[in-house]
């Protein structure tokens, strides 16, 4: 059977797997126990359509299901395969993420597990047709940087024994290991530390000892900005700032890595920080479209009004300071990493609220939780017990029906929902008039639209308390630990202003 792979949105290979079937040696497998990131996966970085996976399954030797006719329909029963690992997904890396021994021209080799090719049509392995052969090209490199190489990754170091060179050169020729000629890129010179300097500074000297507020000393690397907190509103828009110059050099780098989001959203810690970040369009500044826009006037508030059994104010999605640093104040980036479809037209304009919760909270009594789906269904129980009570919660607060409720979102996209932000339940429950499914189904869909309107769990939540990873230059599937936020005082953002607990940044 030839293995079935699949070029990535972002530069990777997918190989997709029936049960029992070897993976490719140098991929890695990924865990599918999350329906909402398989749907992700094949529908976003794959995008493989959905009349695709039957002659998909018909290669791996799967039984196609019965129910497999309408698009919807499709993606659920394949979602089904994987999480019942009927089917499996390996990611494979780009070639030029492969560890290089550099040989000084502006090349160098690197290595990855055989008998199997990497799938990419970019590169091939260097062809090694004897001892002889193999043994030139591993003389072309230096012997030290090899060693240490084949000692650090111990996907190869397992084939190799006292004599490093010989059993390698073995290896090349067997094909145990394949060997690329690759192009290698120089590493960006190393940046000096800067000083986030207070807003009022800017234009000044000012000395590093402290004047009358301490200046927060911070190595302009991700790794020192990590968990490390603003000193104040103003040196935090300058932290922001200070990274357009760094990704204009470096390009776009997270943060985090996905690992150590996932730990971020569990713990439930990252709620809990002093400085939280809004990301939202410019005429949310102002409640009604005839007010007064001036910067002094702003009557609009955090989120749109809510009304629940403990209380009345605005309630809306956000996420932190230290979440979002690393975008800078670029709309398309921070959009892209809330997992936002990016709108560039001109009648779009965003700002950026910057909120100090220690300043905010007492005028605000707002409650913050990560967004899982344990913490949203305890706001939906208590606030809406009525409209979604537990027994609904407990049906459609999970990965598999959250990706069911996405597919059906999807399709009543063709001629029913006028766009990605629509929560049109009439609109939805034409849609669903043209399906097949019975009605309990269909109720529960409308009962979990009803939901995305009122609560903003939408087709794009993802239930883990992160948002989907739209960076195209970046690795990561997941963008930043995504808050839920509910103001039980009615507050403005002028009266906010007023307080010393917000700063509004242009984008």
């Amino acid at each position: 059977m030839n293995p079935l792979y699949f070029p990535a949105l972002f530069g990777e290979h997918y190989q997709v797997l029936a049960q029992g079937q070897k993976p490719i040696s140098c991929g890695v497998v990924v865990d599918t126990s999350d329906a909402a990131r398989i749907f992700s996966i094949i529908t976003r970085e794959l995008m493989i359509p959905a009349e695709h996976w039957r002659g998909i399954l018909l290669r791996l030797d799967v039984a196609v299901p019965s129910n497999f006719d309408h698009a919807v329909d499709i993606y659920q029963e394949v979602i089904k395969l994987f999480l019942h690992r009927k089917l499996a997904l390996v990611k494979i890396p780009r070639l030029e993420q492969l560890p290089v021994i550099a040989t000084g021209d502006g090349w160098g080799y690197g290595f990855i597990r055989g008998p199997e090719r990497h799938p990419c049509l970019n590169h091939s392995p260097v062809s090694v047709a004897s001892l002889q052969d193999a043994q030139q090209l591993l003389s072309l490199l230096d012997q030290q940087s090899l060693n240490i190489f084949i000692k650090r990754h111990s996907a190869f170091a397992v084939f190799i024994s006292t004599d490093l060179h010989a059993d390698l050169a073995e290896r090349l020729l067997k094909k145990d290991i394949l060997i690329y000629k690759l192009p290698v890129f120089t590493a960006a010179p190393a940046v000096k530390p800067v000083e986030f300097l207070p807003a009022t500074a800017i234009d000044r000297e000012v000395p590093l000892a402290p004047e009358t507020k301490p200046v927060v000393k911070s190595a302009s690397t991700l790794d020192a900005r990590k968990g490390a907190p603003p000193a104040s509103l103003d040196d935090a828009a300058n932290r922001l700032a200070s990274m357009k110059p760094e990704i204009a050099e470096h390009g776009y780098q997270p943060k985090y890595t996905d690992v150590q989001l996932i730990e971020q959203a569990q713990t439930g810690a990252v709620a809990k920080e002093r400085y939280h970040v809004r990301f939202m369009e410019k005429g949310h500044q102002w409640d009604r479209g005839d007010t007064l826009r001036d910067e002094n006037n702003l009557t609009g508030k955090l989120g749109k009004e809510f009304s629940g059994e403990t209380g009345t104010g605005p309630r809306y999605w956000s996420t932190t300071f230290d979440q979002i640093e690393d975008a800078d104040t670029d709309a398309q980036l921070i959009c892209q990493k809330l997992g936002i479809d990016y709108d560039p037209s001109p009648s779009k304009e965003y700002v950026l609220v910057i909120i100090d919760t220690e300043k905010s909270t007492p005028l605000t009594g707002c409650e913050c939780v990560a967004a899982t789906f344990n913490n949203i269904s305890e706001f939906s129980n208590r606030e809406l017990p009525r409209n979604f009570p537990k027994e609904f919660t407990d049906q459609v607060m999970n990965a598999e029906y959250q990706a069911y409720y996405k597919a059906h979102y999807q399709a009543a996209r063709k001629g029913f929902l006028d766009s990605d932000w629509s929560a049109s339940v009439k609109d939805f429950s034409e849609y669903l008039t043209t399906t097949n499914l019975n009605l309990p189904e269909k109720e529960l869909l409308i009962q979990r639209m009803e939901m995305h309107k009122q609560i903003g769990n939408n087709q794009h939540y993802l239930g883990n308390g992160l948002t989907e990873n739209k960076i195209a230059k970046s690795h990561n599937s997941f963008g930043a630990v995504e808050t839920h936020n509910f103001e039980r005082s009615s507050t403005d953002l002028q009266k906010l202003k007023q307080n010393g607990a917000i700063k509004i940044i242009d984008l």
